[in-house]
């Protein structure tokens, strides 16, 4: 979460522990709170990057672990238009695979060439995408969220916090975050030498190496109650009977005569797995709630619930 935003010139970056860029493209950086978290999920400081090949944006964590960050959840959500909603988010998952590039209108995936870069020493995640993906932005305000549900229950943090966004950055030449290179092919085995004696009886297949763990398919349901002409429109989504905390879940409204589902606004859901909007009970309109894919969530529709005027 956020402590106050301060912006850290390019020349300062390596203060908060992020990489430092080279002069002529700037990545704007910022401390976050510290111990507001999980030490695995806990973000320290972070920074969004615009760049004409790759854009996204590195967190800082409390705590490095290799083998503990190769199983976080860690997300750059980026609004490139400058309407003060995420256009585009980057995923980088809690298991082996590509960052993939959703769209938030719509939870499509339009890229999955993405990368992660991961830095010890400097404690330091970086989520990357090329910036076609995201229609090649001239600038974007961000928002970094890491997920530890795979390390400790309820381990999660959201910079510069669960509903802001980060300031404008506008776009750099080339990102001094690259995608890391390909692994060196194995050497060719020496061929052996002849052997008088039967070669030996080859081994049987070996087990396919275990799966990820499995994305839940969740249980959303959308209420409606009224009070003093308040209408006031929430949902719930959850795994079996656990709340899925942290998860993101998209308003949608429409007219009772229209066809089309209008998205509104994103909110993420607290530890009960619940989120609400409250509205002036004034016409006829109705409301639906969609939970947003992620890595360990299916998207699901919930029921259509309808507000009428209340005098």
């Amino acid at each position: 979460m956020r402590a106050g935003l301060l912006a850290v010139p390019a020349a300062l970056a390596l203060a908060v522990g992020l990489a430092q860029p080279p002069a002529a493209a700037a990545v704007t950086s910022w401390p976050d709170e510290p111990g507001d978290a999980a030490p695995a999920a806990d973000i320290t400081a972070y920074s969004i990057g615009v760049f004409g090949d790759h854009t996204g944006g590195s967190v800082r964590l409390a705590a490095y672990d290799p083998a503990t960050v190769a199983q976080l959840v860690v997300s750059v959500s980026l609004d490139v238009d400058g309407d003060g909603t995420a256009d585009f988010v980057l995923w980088k998952y809690g298991r082996p695979g590509p960052v993939e590039v959703v769209r938030e209108s719509d939870a499509e995936t339009v890229c999955t060439d993405g990368f992660a870069a991961y830095d010890a020493a400097g404690s330091t995640v970086s989520v990357y995408a090329p910036s076609r993906c995201l229609g090649s932005p001239a600038s974007a305000r961000g928002q970094l969220y890491v997920g530890g549900r795979l390390v400790s229950a309820g381990a999660a943090d959201f910079a510069p916090s669960a509903d802001e966004l980060s300031p404008a950055v506008a776009v750099g030449a080339t990102s001094p975050v690259q995608p890391p290179p390909p692994p060196s092919p194995a050497p060719s085995p020496t061929p052996a030498p002849p052997s008088p004696s039967p070669a030996p009886t080859p081994p049987g297949p070996q087990p396919a190496p275990p799966a990820g763990p499995a994305r839940v398919a969740p249980k959303a349901q959308a209420t409606v109650a009224y009070s003093r002409g308040v209408a006031t429109v929430c949902v719930v989504a959850r795994d079996g009977s656990a709340g899925l905390r942290g998860e993101r879940a998209r308003l949608l409204t429409k007219p009772p005569r229209s066809g089309t589902w209008r998205p509104a606004r994103t909110y993420v859901l607290n530890r009960a797995g619940r989120a609400c909007v409250t509205q002036p009970a004034v016409r006829v309109w109705q409301y639906r709630w969609r939970v947003l894919a992620s890595p360990a969530v299916v998207p699901a529709t919930s029921n259509t619930v309808r507000v009428e005027p209340r005098r």
